[in-house]
């Protein structure tokens, strides 16, 4: 007796001479049984082969689109980003470091005082470098406009005064104004002419400019943003000073610095006056239930203190017109500071520094809530995108060529918003058909405003205001279509309709509307997918080199290639002797991990980069030869000219400093950070157009 090789059947040698007994019956049973399992395994063995040539096959479908479509699209980057031919391919989307920082040459000498300042009926009032002007001039009125510094301008030098005046105001001649920087009329400009500007001759001194007025003439908000350069001059205004310098710091805004300072109160299934909360994982809370009686419930209860600034508070998107937020000092004094479904979900509010005792919801009677969810954010200076206590966030949505996220439906109650950039876009209505004959109604929109604005929020331009949109109840195949242009530094466009009165029978599928590109195309339904990310820490850049997500071993981490230091005067300071007679001092340190030097590698909110330290100008920069960061800062602006002096000056005027690392710092990311980020990752684009926009 013997077995077969592999699957180790029974069989009997040498049948002629063998005389060994064989038991047929247990031995072909014992042999099907085999053959049976083994013919099982290999059926097995060939689905899994298969469907593994199924997966090969849609993974090589997918590489070979992925390579097409790198090959003709390459890479973009930026917070709007709008790509074409995008034929429904995998996209990596990937989320890195951006520091943005207003920043002034210091071109303009004049520094104005800010204030109000009246004379004969004109009132003008003066921030942050620009006057407006009202009021009707009951006589011949000199507005006069302290300067915080006195200059001297030098004989024979020629300078340029420019009013960058939008409007004009009097005549050439007689009944005139003007902006002059000598009160005898010797040295200005006349306001009759837009942009106005002159070529003056140095060669006297100046504590104060004028601006005056013929009588009779009248403002309207007149803006003048004066403006005195050496030389020929510029045609673009800037604010007088050097920024950032310790006269006029300028604050680093990063992706993730949105840091949510609030702490939320923590529930597990508890009811109050008829409403049950539960805390979530991400420090959002939900509710549900009927408020019995009006009453309070708190989202925070430990009290913590915020410095004299501008806040944004938030709770996220709202639906319920029912209940408003306040904070509570520890004084109990209420301050009011969000009135759901009044005003807006979310607001910025100038706070002065105080201890927060708590915050509260207060609720109406009969209040009904369903899974509703309140997401409490309280940060500085912006509304942003939620993230959990002590951390930023950044928001990434990808859409189809139509921008308009609102459906088929305009707005009379408000704005419409749009991230959006400078370039052409057309914005397109069609009536679709309507089967109700009875429909009287012949507006469907009556007019449309669209604004631009740029990343401070001011108002660039309005284009087509008051566009009357004639569509009528019964048109269905003529489409309206506004061709405008959105001017240079554009972030934002908003969009406002009036008489917004729909359909008779409420047909809010009565229109389509397309924001789009500068061609109008087919109509395509608007599509989005939103992701946000919460950043453990803030994430920055500094020339070329940016912040990032990796992932290595299977793993996503936070790679910060950029270090924050705040330097307080704590630190080992060391005094260099200055023999130049220049008005300034250098101050020593050495910074750990540096990796690079140079102006593209150092980041300040209070100095600009100083390249040559003997230069007698101040700033802040590196010397690779002596491996140290320096700080060269005018002598007067300290009590002592020495490292006391400059101590003691650091601890109250502390400096946030960013260089680059030689070896990058990295944060393992939590699950939620990992799980968006394998989305990412792999995420899907619109057939032929798609858009991303990030938010942070």
């Amino acid at each position: 007796m013997s077995e077969t090789d592999f699957l180790k059947l029974k069989k009997h040698d040498n049948v002629e001479s063998n005389t060994e007994k064989f038991d047929i019956e247990n031995y072909l049973n014992g042999n099907w049984d085999k053959i049976n399992e083994n013919a099982k395994k290999v059926n097995t063995d060939i689905s899994n082969i298969n469907s593994k040539n199924t997966e090969l096959e849609t993974e090589l479908k997918e590489m070979q689109e992925d390579f097409y479509q790198n090959s003709i699209r390459g890479q973009a980057r930026g917070e709007y980003i709008h790509v074409e031919d995008s034929s429904n391919c995998r996209a990596k989307i990937g989320i890195s470091g951006n520091i943005e920082q207003e920043t002034r040459s210091g071109k303009n000498m004049l520094e104005l005082m800010e204030g109000t300042y009246t004379h004969n009926g004109i009132t003008a009032v003066v921030k942050n470098g620009i006057v407006t002007l009202n009021g009707t001039a009951t006589g011949l009125s000199f507005i006069e406009i302290n300067l915080l510094k006195n200059l001297d301008l030098t004989t024979d030098n020629t300078y340029r005064l420019s009013a960058f005046n939008a409007n004009t105001a009097g005549e050439a001649t007689g009944n005139y104004c003007s902006l002059r920087i000598k009160q005898d009329g010797t040295k200005e400009t006349t306001l009759n002419k837009v942009n106005s500007n002159n070529a003056i001759v140095g060669g006297f001194s100046i504590s104060f400019i004028t601006i005056r007025t013929a009588q009779g003439i009248t403002y309207s908000n007149f803006i003048i943003k004066p403006q005195l350069e050496a030389g020929a001059g510029t045609n673009e205004w800037e604010q007088g000073g050097v920024s950032p310098s310790p006269d006029y710091p300028s604050e680093i805004k990063t992706v993730g610095s949105n840091v949510n300072i609030l702490i939320p109160k923590k529930y597990n299934n508890q009811t109050i006056n008829g409403v049950t909360l539960n805390s979530n994982v991400d420090g959002s809370i939900t509710l549900n239930g009927t408020m019995e009686e009006a009453g309070t419930i708190g989202i925070v209860d430990t009290t913590f203190s915020i410095s004299k600034d501008s806040y944004g508070f938030s709770i996220g998107e709202t639906k319920l017109n029912s209940f408003n937020i306040f904070i509570q000092k520890t004084d109990y004094t209420n301050i009011m500071l969000l009135e759901i479904g009044r005003t807006t979900a979310q607001v910025i509010k100038e706070l002065d520094a105080m201890s927060i005792k708590s915050v509260n919801m207060y609720i109406n009677k009969g209040t009904v809530f369903n899974n509703y969810v309140i997401k409490p954010k309280l940060e500085k200076k912006r509304v942003t995108t939620y993230s959990p206590y002590s951390m930023g966030s950044v928001k990434v949505t990808k859409c189809n060529k139509n921008i308009w996220n609102l459906g088929n439906k305009g707005n009379n109650s408000g704005d419409i918003s749009f991230p959006l950039k400078s370039g052409k876009y057309t914005l397109s209505f069609k009536k679709k058909r309507i089967s109700n004959s009875t429909i009287t109604n012949e507006w469907v929109y009556r007019y449309a405003y669209i604004r631009f604005y740029d990343k401070n929020d001011t108002l660039l331009s309005s284009i087509k205001d008051g566009i009357a949109i004639n569509l009528t109840a019964n048109q269905t195949s003529d489409r309206q279509i506004i061709d405008f242009t959105a001017p240079e530094n554009t972030v934002k466009m908003i969009v406002n309709f009036s008489n917004n009165n729909g359909d008779n029978n409420n047909n809010t599928e009565a229109i389509e509307i397309q924001l789009e590109g500068e061609k109008a195309t087919s109509f395509e339904q608007h599509e989005e997918q939103s992701y946000i990310m919460p950043i453990q820490q803030p994430m920055r850049s500094i020339g070329d080199i940016r912040d990032t997500f990796i992932k290595k071993n299977n793993k996503w981490y936070e790679r910060h290639y950029i270090k924050e230091v705040i330097l307080t005067g704590d630190e080992n300071w060391t005094q260099r002797n200055q023999g130049d007679g220049t008005n300034t001092i250098t101050f020593n340190i050495n910074l750990l991990n540096v990796g690079a030097y140079g102006s593209n590698n150092v980041i300040c909110d209070k100095f600009v980069y100083e390249q040559n330290s003997a230069s007698g100008n101040e700033g802040i920069g590196f010397e690779s030869i002596l491996v140290t960061q320096y700080i060269q800062i005018n002598r007067n602006r300290l009590s002592s000219p020495n490292l006391e002096g400059f101590k003691a000056w650091l601890s109250n005027n502390n400096i946030k400093l960013y260089y680059v690392l030689k070896i990058p710092e990295e944060i393992e990311c939590t699950e939620e950070q990992s799980q968006i980020l394998d989305e990412l990752n792999n995420a899907r684009t619109y057939k032929n157009v798609t858009n991303i926009t990030t938010d942070s």
